[in-house]
């Protein structure tokens, strides 16, 4: 079944190189923007894509994509145009390196780790990042990034292999996926967990009228105990596809829809025509009987939309609804639903932008008893950071909320003030308490970069508190 899906693999990227050999006219390819390693400058992007009303509804972004709208806001917010137009000059060149970051770091004993930070553990003391690429021809580049941490070693960040064109862009490597337009986190699928390799594919250039986006992708994760198959739990490492589309109906709104699909692993079934049929005849899978037969997973599914609005002032507003389903070894299928909003005003007023998101999400999310440490890699949850608070084998009910406050003070300064918060539905005789965290940040920018401290306190689910304290530079 491997050698199977090994020669699968190998003709769609001898199809792609052929594919790529006859569209001379097409553009090349487009590097990939920073995902939750450079706040103060994925702020900015941030600003430019509300104020422009583009929409996309994953990441990370194309650069190609932003550089194409950043002189629409030449006249209209010049300062923020100066920002950015120095800081994408990096991904126009050919070889260059686009992030540099070290942090150094105390806190409490707490185990949890660090939340949309690749499994990275809360007793991290140093963490030192980097990327860079080199383009070889407008239809080739290599990608490299990572992060290390004393604590958790090396986790890598979007280091891949890209090959294509503007419309049909195939990346091989770690390449990041982040399926949803909120900030905070993914249901579907995050930056919460150690990247994996995968096989992606997608365009950096929006198709037609109405700006048609797509990703797929195919990854490995990491062996893991407790995949279960007629009754026995065996080792092994599951697969992973995903499947995102959207469309811009009108230039400032968009819909989207997104999979994933868990699967194989152990003695579980391994082809990818089942997570194929995900995408096109989901109902097709379990068919062979009511009892478990190997070959059905554990699936996600989200609606997404967004909408951008200049009227008054700039205005992001963007929801989704996500459904978890799997099914027991008995047959019986169970689902869990999440209902999520947000919005994002990138100039409350001159200086202040201001977000708020808000996600209830069902009982049961990121469980299957086909897999015993559920929809996770390397022991962190795949999806949102919350869940991660009760492990990878129990899952509350929840309501989560986020508040996000940045402040541009004088002479290149930047106050953040991050406040979260989950109330955690008490429906079981284990009691799980309400979390929170407080975090705030404070950085200023020179010729050299990004220099700041960050502090962060809060309580987990055990009603532990912690805390940790940061200075960083980020380039």
């Amino acid at each position: 079944m491997v050698k199977r899906e090994c020669i699968v693999l190998r003709r769609t990227v001898l199809a792609l190189c052929i594919s790529a050999s006859f569209t001379a006219n097409a553009k090349g390819l487009s590097p990939y923007l920073p995902l939750n390693i450079a706040p103060e400058v994925e702020l900015q992007l941030q600003k430019l894509i509300a104020i422009t009303g583009q929409t996309p509804l994953a990441k990370p972004y194309k650069a190609s994509e932003l550089l194409l709208r950043l002189p629409e806001i030449r006249e209209s917010h010049p300062l923020l145009y100066s920002r950015l137009s120095g800081y994408l000059s990096r991904y126009t060149k050919k070889v260059a390196i686009t992030h540099r970051g070290i942090a150094l770091s105390t806190s409490d004993d707490n185990k949890r780790t660090l939340e949309n930070n690749r499994g990275i553990e809360h007793q991290t003391r140093v963490e030192i990042s980097g990327a860079g690429h080199a383009f070889f021809s407008p239809y080739f580049y290599v990608a490299g990034g990572g992060i290390y941490s004393d604590e958790s070693g090396r986790a890598a960040t979007n280091t891949h292999i890209g090959l294509g064109t503007e419309f049909l862009q195939l990346d091989l490597g770690f390449r990041e996926h982040w399926f949803s337009p909120f900030q905070d986190s993914a249901m579907l699928i995050s930056t919460n967990a150690e990247n994996s390799p995968s096989l992606t594919f997608s365009n950096s250039t929006p198709i037609g009228g109405w700006d048609f986006r797509y990703e797929a992708f195919y990854s490995e994760l990491k062996k893991v105990a407790g995949i279960v198959k007629d009754g026995v739990a065996e080792r092994g490492r599951p697969k992973l596809t995903g499947l995102h589309i959207s469309a811009s109906p009108l230039e400032s709104w968009s819909v989207g829809l997104s999979r994933t699909y868990l699967y194989g692993g152990g003695q579980r079934e391994q082809s990818l025509q089942n997570a194929f049929l995900t995408w096109t005849a989901p109902a097709q899978l379990g068919q062979k009987g009511a009892f478990d037969n190997g070959d059905e997973g554990y699936q996600q599914t989200a609606v997404s939309t967004k909408f951008h609005n200049n009227w008054l002032t700039p205005i992001s507003i963007y929801a989704e609804f996500a459904t978890a389903e799997s099914r027991d070894e008995l047959g019986s299928r169970y689902t869990a639903n999440a209902r999520s909003v947000g919005f994002f005003m990138p100039v409350l007023f001159d200086n202040i932008s201001f977000r708020y998101e808000y996600t209830d999400r069902d009982a049961g999310w990121y469980q299957s008893s086909f897999y015993q440490k559920g929809f996770s890699n390397d022991n962190d949850i795949l999806g949102h950071w919350s869940a991660d608070e009760f492990g990878t084998r129990f899952a509350p009910g929840a309501k989560t909320h986020h508040l996000l406050l940045d402040w541009e003070l004088i002479n290149n300064q930047l106050m953040a003030l991050r406040v979260s918060g989950q109330e955690v539905d008490q429906l079981t005789e284990r009691r799980i308490e309400d979390t929170y965290q407080v975090q705030a940040r404070y950085s200023f920018a020179n010729q050299y970069g990004f220099w700041g401290v960050e502090g962060t306190y809060g309580k987990d689910a055990a009603g532990d508190d912690y805390h940790r304290v940061s200075a960083f530079f980020r380039w």
